[in-house]
């Protein structure tokens, strides 16, 4: 603090930027077994302004996005499809599959996030999931996929992405059954919504000691402003602020105890 601007005087401020992707979603806690949920937190914002006089104007601009994985799609874009008694419900439906192609058992989950999923029999071959996913605002849409081991994927009955990755237990040693690599698509929507029939067809890792699972998600960017543009924004907004606060951290893409693993 060398220009000595702290503590922060409230004698003639009138407007406070809070500023980065921090300030927005902070992460507050470290990856795999460092994760503790805090039992309380205060948001930067509340703190900011129970500490600020009432007339001091506070406003918040993310300046672009430091992860570089968009967010899980919520679940009231997906709709289960089929028979039963979710059909409907927001979510996706998992299918076990044994060896000669039966389906032993089906889950509903209400959300695109199947991360290490193995909620299902020891006879469980693949798991196939199934959803329709809504995309109402018009403009391009980003779709990312983040499957492990060998799956295909398929939008509207049409193969487009696939993976043949069979190293087992190392999807666990370097952490990809939780960060899985990301391939996407582009879907334009015009003025009126798609639908989209989403399967996503995945083979069960064997993982030894640590287990039989599957992980796959479906991940969403809906249209909207560059990161360039998003910066641009906040940078005005903080030439204009009397103070600028920039929240500075990490995010669930970078903090994981396994990334420090190198054999």
């Amino acid at each position: 603090d060398e220009p000595k601007l702290l503590p922060l005087a409230a004698d003639g401020l009138g407007s406070v930027a809070r500023i980065g992707p921090n300030a927005v979603a902070p992460y507050l806690q470290g990856g795999g077994s460092a994760f503790v949920p805090a039992v309380r937190t205060v948001s930067f914002e509340q703190g900011l302004r129970a500490a600020l006089p009432s007339h001091v104007r506070l406003t918040v601009h993310r300046g672009g996005d430091s992860r570089r994985r968009p967010p899980i799609v919520p679940d009231t874009m997906l709709t289960v499809p089929g028979e039963g008694d979710r059909f409907g419900t927001p979510g996706m439906r998992a299918d076990h599959v044994d060896a000669d192609g039966t389906i032993l058992r089906s889950t509903v989950r209400a959300s695109g996030d199947w991360t290490s999923y193995d909620d299902f029999c020891a006879a469980t071959r693949r798991v196939v999931l199934h959803t329709v996913l809504t995309l109402s605002e018009p403009g391009v849409h980003r779709l990312e996929f983040g499957c492990a081991g060998r799956f295909t994927i398929a939008v509207d009955g049409e193969e487009v992405l696939s993976g043949n990755d069979d190293r087992g237990v190392e999807h666990i040693l370097d952490s990809t059954h939780h960060h899985p690599a990301l391939r996407g698509i582009d879907v334009e929507v015009g003025p009126e919504p798609r639908r989209l029939s989403v399967r996503i067809d995945l083979s069960v890792i064997e993982a030894g000691g640590y287990g039989r699972f599957v992980t796959a998600q479906l991940r969403h960017a809906p249209p909207g402003p560059t990161p360039y543009e998003e910066i641009a924004e906040a940078a005005a907004a903080a030439e204009a602020a009397d103070v600028a606060v920039v929240v500075v951290g990490t995010n669930e893409e970078i903090e994981s105890e396994g990334w420090d693993r190198t054999g």
